[in-house]
């Protein structure tokens, strides 16, 4: 075998020997045929150490990224390849080149959320009395406080007695005992958490990964996401920026219940920022059995490093990974606050399933190739969302919006953009566009376009100065008002990172 090294000068020969190419245009068909059957292994192979195998004929040719232009595909990303010749066997079908590039340098980012929490932080025990109907409770376990256990991990068995014994049908016998959510702890973190100790758990839980990529752990803050709040979207974003160049790619860690509000965040802030920010969570903490974090976190850092195994696709634009799916991140919606398969999204397509293998669908990546990078920081967070009810009156409901401080609604009115045409929604807007209060119309569907100039209350509101466009979430919708309150570059009507 022939080791061709991006990281010194030298080529490795087995046989010390080195060549001239005769043969620069023989087989390159074949090659071909053999890089396209070379495809993305799925997030259970694992590279071995630094090594990216291709599959590919050595005609004693040389190794350039012309090599690669031929064969249809990109150079291997984060490292240039090296010129360098190599020696044909007699059987050219089997010979293999091997090209060891250095793994890619991928920065884990933690900002808190369910799968960095500790199980003492927010369990109880407690002794049943009687027939125990079942496990309740966000990630409750059973304590076996006696007998014995197979379970070798150091974690509570799920599902155990205190006698050792299973239990059947959701019931457990007398006397057992129960590890439950306390009540009130929900979100409940450890605030000397450290990069140091967190990279520590994460490897020790998930040793895969070290595999992948060569990781580093920043931790940017660590609180429950429903504490967060748009200046900690900007803290995100300008960490981001500031480890760009340093890095290949990038996972953010981040809790699931605002998790859709910090994607559409980073993905309008960062419009074209060129590497991957895969974005993760779980439903439940990593340490605990049965957890889905290890499995979302193997994910994420599979996609995130696609671009450096064949078939070298790359996820350049922000994306949430779970629950063994990659969606774009100004797409999704939290759907659920107890299945694994949390997040979805309704309005596109997902961009790859990840089972056996990772089935990503590349032509609805972005290509943010040759558009300019030019990230924004500034926000104006003082933007609301509403929902027109029937038989509401905004006026009693809401007031003067604007007296009040707010600059921007997204109003989420029916179907493709209908309101009722009554003595009460119509002349609020009225009064309320008038002292400058920003509207963007949304729907209360999940799919669909938005025709609001359908009907006549919708013709009143574009008449006025309501914007309505194609159909955002209104996660996406309430970011992207934010961002155009605060720059005047933005046009709500105008995509900047495939939001509409």
């Amino acid at each position: 075998m022939k080791r061709i090294s991006q990281d010194d000068d030298d080529v490795n020969n087995d046989d010390g020997e080195e060549e001239d190419n005769n043969n620069n245009n023989n087989n390159k068909e074949e090659r071909k045929k053999q890089l396209k059957r070379t495809t993305t292994t799925g997030r259970n192979q694992i590279a071995s150490d630094s090594h990216l195998d291709l599959f590919a004929l050595a005609s004693h040719r040389s190794i350039t990224p012309v090599f690669f232009e031929e064969l249809g595909a990109p150079a291997p990303a984060g490292a240039a390849v090296k010129a360098a010749t190599v020696t044909p066997t007699d059987d050219a079908k089997t010979n293999r080149i091997q090209i060891v590039t250095s793994k890619p340098r991928v920065l884990i980012l933690h900002t808190g959320g369910t799968l960095g929490m500790r199980n003492d932080s927010f369990e109880e025990e407690t002794a049943t009395v009687g027939v125990m109907e079942g496990i309740v409770g966000h990630g409750a376990l059973s304590s076996p406080k006696g007998g014995t256990s197979n379970n070798t991990s150091g974690l509570p068995s799920p599902m155990m007695s205190s006698q050792g014994g299973a239990v059947i049908s959701g019931e457990e016998q007398v006397g057992a005992y129960q590890r439950r959510v306390k009540k009130g702890t929900g979100g409940n973190y450890d605030n000397k958490l450290g990069p140091r100790s967190l990279l520590t758990d994460i490897l020790s839980a998930v040793p895969e990964l070290s595999a992948f990529a060569k990781l580093r752990v920043r931790v940017l803050f660590n609180k429950d996401s429903c504490q967060i709040v748009p200046s900690d979207w900007v803290f995100i974003a300008k960490a981001l920026h500031e480890a760009r160049e340093e890095y290949d790619a990038f996972v953010l860690v981040h809790g699931t219940d605002t998790l859709a509000y910090t994607t559409s965040a980073l993905s309008l802030m960062l419009a074209n920022f060129g590497k991957p920010i895969i974005v993760t969570g779980s439903q439940l903490p990593l340490a605990m059995p049965r957890s889905d974090a290890r499995q979302n976190l193997i994910d994420s850092v599979s996609c995130a490093t696609a671009g450096f195994v064949p078939p070298f696709i790359s996820v350049n634009e922000v994306a949430v990974c779970f629950g063994g799916k990659l969606m774009r991140g100004n797409r999704v919606r939290k759907v659920s606050a107890t299945i694994y398969s949390a997040f979805s999204s309704p309005s596109f397509p997902d961009l790859a399933h990840l089972g056996v293998g990772i089935d990503f669908n590349p032509q609805l990546l972005l290509n943010v190739k040759d558009k300019e990078y030019a990230p924004r920081f500034k926000i104006n967070p003082n933007v609301i969302r509403i929902s027109i009810i029937p038989g509401c009156d905004p006026n009693k409901a809401y007031g003067d919006l604007y007296e009040r401080g707010v600059r921007g609604i997204v109003l989420e009115a029916f179907g493709v953009g209908n309101m009722p045409n009554d003595e009460f929604w119509i002349p609020w807007l009225r009064v309320q566009r008038k002292k400058g209060l920003a509207v963007y119309l949304s729907s209360q569907c999940e799919r669909g376009t938005l025709h609001p100039e359908l009907y006549m209350a919708g013709s009143f509101a574009l008449e006025m100065g309501v914007k309505g466009g194609p159909m955002m979430s209104p996660e996406c919708a309430v970011v992207k008002l934010m961002l155009a309150l605060a720059n005047d570059d933005v046009d709500l009507t105008v995509p900047l990172a495939g939001e509409l």
